[in-house]
């Protein structure tokens, strides 16, 4: 009897559901596409901006790519005077051949048959005040440890590089001042490739005490794929004029030599050039923002129990941001030897270690 009554509140339920289905169709404006101009300038790089066109909320986007802009007229301005008009180079970037310079003022303005003229402005920031107290890098050789493969019994020895680095950071005083660091690594092989490789710097607890409400960041539109391991966006509000220490070590396998039955086993082997770098910037407040906002957009979207959080934008008749920074980086450069089975050293072959 139980079994019964269970399944006929189960049909029941499901006729409600089915009865209470009906499409409604969208009764509001439906608007326009914007031009939409997103670029992070900044004195390493030449400028450059990306041109694309927004589409309605409802129409979506194949893949979730904007249409890209490659016929648009795109004019940079330095300190109020035309400097250069920017050169479509592909799928909607344009660059020119300026090297922003830190307090230039800089205007960018996009023209596109059938948009409004957009404009964006952003000064470049000065540099933060960054000071190294101690650098200091070594090679070590690790003892052998065993394995067997078969009949024969291997024994492998690591040579690693290591490296301490420690900064401070010193907050100009009675200014509104925004940060960001970042680690990353770059292998430089022999065939021409050059791969890049986010480091987790470890200090997500140590900045969440300077961020109030714990704001993040879109980490793919700035720090690259995969650097959403820890959160490096902070702000001086907590540390107005004051010194900020950084404590960072490093240390990886650049090397690993096998033996059988006591003997070296000589095998065909690659170089890599290393480098480890560490980047403290200062950024604009608009980019700041645009970061923090795009956040907080992305972590509620699909939630209809939250209200739709605004992304910051200052393009004037557009969308997007014309965002910059000025950066301090502190380099390690060292070699890689590993054997030439291994195509992506990043990820390389890991043997089977017995204890």
């Amino acid at each position: 009897m139980k079994q019964k009554i269970v399944l006929l509140l189960l049909l029941i339920n499901t006729v409600c559901w089915m009865s209470c289905e009906r499409e409604i169709k969208f009764k509001g404006e439906i608007t326009d596409p914007l031009l939409v101009m997103n670029g992070f300038l900044t004195p390493d790089s030449m400028v450059s901006v990306h041109l694309s066109q927004s589409r309605f909320v409802l129409e979506g986007a194949e893949g979730g790519i904007l249409p890209s802009i490659s016929d648009a007229t795109v004019t940079l301005f330095v300190n109020g005077y035309y400097t250069e008009q920017l050169t479509h180079a592909a799928k909607g970037l344009y660059i020119g051949s300026y090297f922003p310079k830190e307090q230039d003022h800089i205007m960018i303005k996009a023209e596109v048959n059938g948009f409004k003229v957009i404009e964006g402005e952003t000064v470049i920031p000065k540099a933060p005040d960054v000071i190294i107290t101690d650098s200091v890098s070594s090679v070590r050789y690790s003892d052998k440890y065993h394995s067997f493969y078969g009949d024969a019994e291997k024994e492998y020895q690591d040579t690693y590089w290591s490296a301490q680095l420690r900064m401070k950071l010193q907050d100009r005083v009675n200014e509104e001042n925004h940060y960001f660091i970042k680690g990353e690594k770059y292998y430089s092989l022999d065939d021409g490739r050059i791969l890049p490789q986010y480091i987790d710097l470890e200090i997500k607890e140590m900045l969440e005490q300077l961020r109030p409400g714990k704001e993040g960041y879109l980490g793919d539109e700035l720090f690259g794929e995969g650097s959403a391991l820890t959160n490096n966006l902070f702000s001086d509000v907590v540390i107005d004029g004051k010194e900020l220490q950084f404590n960072f070590a490093f240390s990886e396998v650049i090397e690993t030599k096998t033996y059988i039955n006591g003997e070296k086993e000589e095998e065909p082997m690659r170089e890599a050039d290393m480098e480890t770098n560490v980047m403290v910037a200062e950024m604009s407040k608009d980019m700041y923002q645009y970061i923090i906002s795009g956040n907080e957009a992305d972590a509620t979207d699909g939630n209809f129990l939250v209200e739709p959080v605004v992304v910051h934008s200052n393009i004037k008749n557009g969308l997007g941001i014309l965002g910059s920074y000025s950066s301090v980086i502190v380099s390690f450069r060292y070699k890689m030897r590993y054997s030439t089975e291994i195509d992506d050293p990043r990820y390389p072959l890991t043997p089977f270690y017995a204890d």
